[in-house]
C-alpha cells in the first residue's frame, strides 16, 4: 500500500484558482475541506505546522506548496498509513511505498501526481503520448521495471523484494520501513513522518 507524494497536484491544475493561491484563500480552501471532512484539526496550526516542517528541509513551503502538501496528506497518504498500521497489526506482510518520480507535464508543476505510477506498474510508458505526462529514458524505463518486478514477486510470493531493488523489510509501526520508488529508489524509515505527526489528534466526526 502507497502513494504518491504529489497526489493533490492533479486536482489543483483543474482550477485556475488554485494555479498560484494566497494565504487568504490557502487557509479557506483547507478550512473548507477540513469540515467537510470532519477533520478535527485547526487548519491555521496544520498550515503553520506544515511551512515550518518543510521550511526545516529546505523544501518549498509557498501557499500552493503547503495546498498540495496538506490536501496530498489528507486525501491520500495518511489514510493509507492508518490502513498499513490496521493490516500490519493482524498480517506481518505489509508494505508500504511511496512514489517520487516527477512529471515532466505543465513544465513540472503536476510533481510526483495522483496516477502518474500507473504506467510504470503497467509497463505502458510507451503508450502514445505517454512520455509527456511519465517522462521517458532509461531512468523512467528503470523505474518502471523495478515497479513491475515488485508488483509481480509480491502476487507470487507475498514478498516484493527482488534484485532490482534493494530489501524491502515490512512495515510496522516501530520503523515504518518504506520503498521510495523514484529517480533514486531507496528504502527509508518513515518517511515525512513529521507530518503524519500532525495529523495523530485528528478525529473523523
Amino acid at each position: 500500500i502507497g502513494t504518491n507524494r504529489d497526489e493533490a497536484k492533479l486536482f489543483m491544475v483543474a482550477d485556475p484558482k488554485n494555479r498560484d493561491p494566497d494565504e487568504d484563500v490557502l487557509l479557506r480552501r483547507i478550512h473548507r475541506a477540513f469540515s467537510a471532512n470532519g477533520v478535527d484539526l485547526s487548519p491555521d496550526r496544520v498550515i503553520d505546522a506544515y511551512r515550518l516542517i518543510r521550511g526545516d528541509r529546505g523544501e518549498p513551503n509557498d501557499p500552493r506548496d503547503l495546498w498540495s502538501a496538506i490536501e496530498s496528506d489528507r486525501m491520500f497518504r495518511i489514510g493509507s498509513l492508518q490502513a498499513a498500521e490496521a493490516h500490519a497489526a493482524r498480517q506481518p506482510a505489509t508494505f508500504s511505498y511511496l512514489f517520487t518520480w516527477e512529471s515532466p507535464a505543465m513544465r513540472g508543476a503536476l510533481g510526483a501526481c495522483h496516477a502518474l505510477e500507473i504506467p510504470f506498474v503497467f509497463g505502458t510508458l510507451d503508450a502514445p503520448g505517454m512520455d509527456r505526462f511519465a517522462g521517458s529514458g532509461p531512468a523512467a524505463e528503470t523505474l518502471s521495471h523495478q515497479m513491475m518486478d515488485a508488483w509481480l514477486a509480491f502476487a507470487r510470493s507475498g514478498q516484493p523484494t527482488h534484485q532490482g531493488i534493494p530489501e524491502w523489510a515490512p512495515f510496522d509501526v516501530g520503523h515504518r520501513s518504506t520503498m521510495v520508488f523514484g529517480p533514486e529508489t531507496h528504502v527509508e524509515g518513515a518517511p515525512m513522518d513529521e507530518e503524519r505527526r500532525v495529523w495523530e489528534t485528528s478525529i473523523a466526526r
